[in-house]
């Protein structure tokens, strides 16, 4: 999206981004798979990727509705919060965000891909002296 804004500001982005994300999202694979930091699979992905994307709102994956936040505001049930446990790569840090954006590309066949885009937030752990802040990523 910070792509999109910086070549031609904010004027029919959300049309731009509909337009370009594709094969923005195809280059950036390709880019990626050539220095061993993507799998196969993905690869496989990208390259059999339609020149079309859709923007959800909300969407159902294996019985579980997550909507954007943006669509929650004057609802009472929110399911746009994520919450990510780590692991001891991580030095066991949790990271919790919530979802800002979901693309769904097209895809020749029967294949399906969610993308999220999300805000991560820091969470100070309990053993900090720090006070219950949040800090946006």
């Amino acid at each position: 999206m910070a792509e999109l804004q910086k070549h031609g500001g904010s004027r029919n982005l959300k049309k731009r981004q509909e337009e370009q994300f594709v094969r923005w999202f195809e280059g950036k694979v390709r880019e990626q798979y050539a220095k061993g930091e993507v799998s196969a699979e993905m690869f496989a992905l990208a390259d059999w990727m339609d020149n079309r994307a859709r923007t959800l709102h909300r969407c159902h994956i294996n019985n579980w509705l997550f909507r954007a936040f943006d669509i929650e505001k004057r609802l009472v049930t929110k399911n746009s919060g994520v919450f990510v446990k780590g692991d001891p790569s991580t030095g066991n840090m949790c990271w919790y965000g919530v979802i800002k954006r979901m693309i769904s590309p097209e895809f020749a066949g029967q294949k399906e891909v969610i993308l999220f885009e999300y805000d991560w937030y820091d969470v100070p752990t309990a053993s900090t002296s720090r006070g219950r802040g949040y800090n946006k990523y």
